[in-house]
């Protein structure tokens, strides 16, 4: 029992490390917990052991869950949903929360991830202003119904919003940090689409010209994916920062999900995963994790590499893509024009 307890109580302090960034944890023990430097050394030494109440205080603090610890292989997975906890009272909420745990992750040695995307991957949103603007409009009539944001798409909210932009960027500036591992899908453009087919029968762009400028930058957006895969390299690139880093892009037919990341750091796993889009729940359990990775692996297994060397594979699905983003793009200038008069 003794040894159980001890490893719960490392495991613990391992995953404190992480929530605290680059806070010495000695320090931040004895902050919390209102204790000596000596004792919160012997409790990070494993000499002293937490008690109930020090156990209570870290995980209310840090909303960690004990089954995450003590844990067999039946016993539940314990999952966490900041959309339960507090919905975004204004799309920057969203941001800023989605920047902690981006800030959080790149505080880790060696991080790298695989995502399964089920639309395109949101970071890759983030560097085409207008698009991503209309992204979390949508959202926003979805899922947070932020009653500032729920009647007509106002880009210039959005754009002139100095706060949310350098937010958005200081998110895509983090990812495009990480090198890692994409799965993507040929309809991965299709919900967005969609979505602006949609929006565009309301007559909810505040103009026609609004609608026109976020459906060509899809084409953009489609240049910009083309690119990742011809070099194999993310890069996001503003006045201020560039930030680049390696990536393999597979192309999965047969499988679709809604989006999963799975991020591997020196301490530990991570499983995030959108049910109410764009929301994310996360969970750090180990069998999940691993169980998750494994599936990731094999869906790669039967995927095609259309990265760096994959040239073949890759020229005939983003030919494909293109060809239906063309095809939209007609038919949504086609709609315009019945909705919002020539």
């Amino acid at each position: 029992m003794d040894q159980i307890i001890s490893k719960f109580q490392h495991d613990l302090l391992n995953r404190l490390k992480t929530c605290i960034g680059s806070k010495k944890l000695n320090l931040e023990l004895e902050e919390l917990l209102s204790i000596s430097s000596n004792s919160a050394y012997k409790k990070m030494n494993g000499i002293s052991p937490l008690s109930l109440e020090e156990i209570f205080i870290i995980t209310q603090k840090y909303q960690l869950s004990v089954d995450e610890f003590f844990y067999s292989r039946t016993s539940p997975i314990p999952f966490f949903s900041d959309a339960i906890r507090k919905m975004p009272e204004h799309p920057r909420d969203y941001m800023l929360n989605l920047t902690k745990y981006m800030s959080q992750l790149s505080q880790s040695a060696e991080m790298t991830y695989i995502t399964l995307a089920g639309e395109v991957p949101i970071f890759h949103f983030m560097p085409f202003k207008e698009l991503f603007a209309f992204k979390l409009y949508a959202w926003n009539f979805t899922n947070w119904s932020v009653k500032e944001f729920e009647k007509k798409f106002e880009l210039k909210k959005f754009l002139s919003d100095e706060q949310l932009q350098s937010t958005i960027n200081k998110c895509a500036h983090t990812f495009y940090h990480f090198s890692g591992i994409e799965i993507w899908n040929i309809r991965m453009l299709d919900f967005t689409v969609d979505q602006i087919k949609y929006f565009i029968q309301l007559q909810a762009f505040q103009t026609k010209d609004h609608a026109k400028t976020v459906t060509n930058q899809l084409f953009d957006l489609l240049d910009h994916l083309e690119n990742i895969c011809i070099s194999g390299t993310k890069r996001f690139e503003t006045k201020e920062e560039l930030n680049k880093s390696s990536v393999k892009i597979y192309m999965d037919e047969i499988m679709h999900s809604n989006e999963i990341i799975y991020v591997n750091t020196n301490t530990m796993d991570h499983i995030f995963t959108s049910i109410d889009s764009p929301n994310f729940i996360r969970t750090s359990d180990r069998r999940y994790a691993n169980y998750i990775k494994e599936w990731l692996m094999k869906s790669i297994s039967h995927s095609s590499q259309i990265s760096g060397e994959g040239m073949k594979e890759r020229t005939i699905m983003i030919e494909k893509m293109r060809t239906k983003l063309r095809r939209a793009h007609d038919e949504i200038l086609m709609n315009l024009d019945i909705v919002y008069g020539k």
